[in-house]
């Protein structure tokens, strides 16, 4: 089992669209990836923390997570696994910066 060489955290925040499950969340999505002012508009400032590893490279946790989740979803794909939960486009990925899990 992985375990990352952490040597400390620290307070931090994330921008993030926030979706819930009453919502269309493929339409959100949709109009969040056409207009930026639609993005801007939805993004809500949320608590994270900025986690320190041991070779001294910084990463917000969030960030964090959102690769380790692009890294099971690619490797399912490409080893035929299904997937039927996992879904990298309900999860609460969207940010000002719009980092696409494709």
């Amino acid at each position: 089992m992985y375990t990352p060489n952490l040597t400390g955290t620290s307070p931090s925040t994330t921008q993030n669209i926030v979706f819930y499950s009453n919502e269309n969340i493929s339409e959100k999505i949709e109009k969040a990836e056409k207009s930026t002012e639609y993005r801007e508009s939805k993004t809500q400032e949320s608590p994270s923390f900025l986690i320190t590893f041991a070779d001294g490279t910084t990463e917000n946790l969030t960030d964090y997570i959102i690769e380790t989740t692009k890294h099971w979803v690619k490797y399912f794909d490409t080893n035929g696994i299904p997937r039927y939960m996992v879904d990298e486009k309900g999860i609460f990925l969207n940010r000002l910066d719009w980092h696409l899990i494709t």
